[in-house]
């Protein structure tokens, strides 16, 4: 009787060209690491250390040149508006299935993930070198007030608790498109969501951006409501909720597999995902 072949087994690359793109992956992969976490405290410092003022202490020189009052907000509030629309045109576009059928017709699927995440990254550093802070509108000013940025710093740090620990229900290399490169480029396998269960397919699919209420208490909970903090305050969980088509199967399939969980941790019973 013959062996079953294991799917995840590996097969070496055979022809030179497999054989170049497998050593780019392998290069890309730290390239990746560095600009994700380079991307992620951009946006912390971004969305808590500068608001808060704690910049002030870290960088005193840097955050003073960055207070400064514009004599023509209307036009840094279009250039902030453009480069909110140059985010949302990059980041629903590469998640397409157009983009994915033209990274198929060119033979480099693999890429596809990573591609999608290293343009999102490098939009994310356009948009903190070009941003310009508008203070001379707001809709709130109580940053006179310790104990209300006191309140506000806690609240951010639990905020970001919050989202650090969700994200740890992910799949890290998938989100970021290196197991996708694992199993095309040295597996030889179709890429890794196709092994999951459909309904999970479905919720990936379907859940876009699954962090909602983390960057709510964020972008909203600062000492000064400038305007261009109130633009990506408004802009952004909008994004997020048009992005997101979560039906009434999705949820029940995620109460089912909570519910898997709980009694996992209660009689040490596991079971297979599906």
């Amino acid at each position: 009787m013959e062996e079953s072949e294991d799917p995840l087994r590996r097969r070496s690359p055979t022809s030179l060209t497999d054989r170049l793109l497998l050593g780019f992956a392998l290069l890309l992969v730290p390239i990746l690491y560095i600009l994700v976490i380079y991307s992620l405290l951009t946006f912390v410092w971004s969305a808590t250390i500068s608001p808060l003022g704690l910049n002030l202490l870290l960088f005193p020189r840097l955050a003073s040149s960055s207070y400064v009052t514009d004599d023509t907000p209307v036009y840094f509030l279009a250039r902030n508006v453009t480069l909110l629309i140059l985010f949302a045109v990059f980041h629903t576009g590469m998640a397409s299935k157009m983009y994915k059928k033209l990274f198929k017709q060119l033979g480099m699927m693999p890429f596809c993930r990573t591609s999608y995440v290293l343009v999102t990254c490098t939009i994310i550093q356009v948009i903190s070198m070009y941003w310009r802070p508008i203070l001379s509108y707001y809709l709130w000013n109580i940053g006179d007030s310790d104990l209300v940025v006191l309140l506000m710093g806690i609240v951010h740090c639990l905020a970001w608790l919050q989202m650090v620990c969700s994200l740890f229900h992910l799949d890290h290399l998938e989100l970021f498109g290196i197991k996708q490169l694992y199993y095309m480029l040295w597996l030889s396998q179709d890429e890794p969501i196709k092994f999951k269960a459909a309904e999970q397919q479905r919720l990936f699919n379907n859940a876009r951006h699954p962090l909602l209420i983390g960057p709510l208490l964020v972008l909203w909970l600062v000492p000064i409501m400038s305007a261009d903090r109130l633009l990506v305050a408004i802009l952004l969980p909008v994004y997020q909720i048009w992005g997101n088509r979560v039906t009434q199967a999705d949820c029940g399939y995620v109460r089912i597999q909570y519910q898997k969980k709980v009694t996992e941790l209660r009689t040490g019973t596991v079971f297979h995902q599906s």
